[in-house]
C-alpha cells in the first residue's frame, strides 16, 4: 500500500479477510472479519471498502515530505528512511555461490539458460508465466515476462514488486514466499523472479463443488 501510495486495501485468506486504511505513515486494521460473517456480511464490507477507495484513493508514502500540523511552512520526513541497498535495484555480475541464506540480501543479477532447471509451468497470467524450476540444488517458483512481448510496463510493476517483497523482508518465508532470486534472464530478453514455493497444489487435493464456488 505504501509503495503504491494506495489508502485502502484488503488482505485475505480462504477463511478470514482483514479490511486496511492507511495515513501516511499510520496504518489501520479491521477486527478479523470471517468468511461467514453475518454482521457485517463480507461482500457488505467489501462494497463499502470499495465506496470508499473510488472517493478517496491515494495517501502519500510513507516517506514523502509532509507539512508539519498547523505549519503550512515547515516540511518534515515521518518515516525512517531506507539505505540505498535495500532501495534500489542494483547491476552486479551473477555469483555462483551465493546461498538461499535468510541473511543473505538478494541483489538483482543477471542470469543464464545454465542457471535455472525447468521442470513445469505452474501457471500463466497478464504478465508472462510461473515456471517450477530448480536453483542452485533449490527448487522455486520463477516469475518470468518475455520483455520483447510485453508492454514496458509490467517491467515496471515486477521492479516493484521485488522491492515490495524487500520492504517485507521480516515475514519472508513466514506469512509469503522468500525471495530467492530476481533480474534479467537470457542475456535481458526476460526479467525474472524467484520465489520459494508454499503451499500445496490443489491437484493434490479433493476440491468439492461447493469449496470451488466460495473460492470463485
Amino acid at each position: 500500500m505504501g509503495e503504491n501510495e494506495l489508502r485502502y486495501g484488503i488482505l485475505a485468506t480462504y477463511d478470514n479477510h482483514w479490511f486496511l486504511r492507511r495515513e501516511h505513515t499510520e496504518l489501520w486494521i479491521s477486527k478479523t472479519l470471517p468468511l461467514q460473517s453475518e454482521s457485517p456480511p463480507v461482500l457488505k464490507a467489501y462494497a463499502y471498502l470499495t465506496r470508499q477507495a473510488k472517493e478517496n484513493t491515494k495517501s502519500p508514502h510513507p516517506q514523502v515530505l509532509v507539512p508539519v500540523h498547523g505549519d503550512n511552512n515547515s516540511r518534515v520526513l515521518r518515516s525512517h528512511m531506507k539505505s540505498p541497498s535495500s532501495s534500489s535495484i542494483s547491476q552486479q555480475p551473477t555469483s555462483s555461490n551465493q546461498q538461499l541464506s535468510s541473511s543473505t540480501p538478494v541483489d538483482q543479477k543477471n542470469y543464464s539458460f545454465t542457471d535455472f532447471k525447468f521442470k513445469g509451468i505452474l501457471g500463466e497470467g497478464r504478465s508472462g508465466k510461473t515456471l517450477l524450476c530448480e536453483f542452485r540444488g533449490n527448487t522455486i517458483a520463477l516469475k518470468s515476462v518475455d520483455l520483447s512481448k510485453a508492454p514496458p510496463y509490467v517491467l515496471e510493476e515486477m521492479q516493484k514488486e521485488v522491492e515490495i517483497y524487500k520492504d517485507l523482508t521480516d515475514i519472508q518465508g513466514k506469512y509469503i514466499p522468500k525471495l530467492v532470486c530476481y533480474g534479467y534472464y537470457g542475456g535481458g530478453m526476460s526479467f525474472v523472479i524467484g520465489m520459494t514455493i508454499v503451499g500445496t497444489s490443489l491437484s493434490e487435493q479433493k476440491i468439492k463443488k461447493r469449496q470451488k464456488s466460495r473460492a470463485i
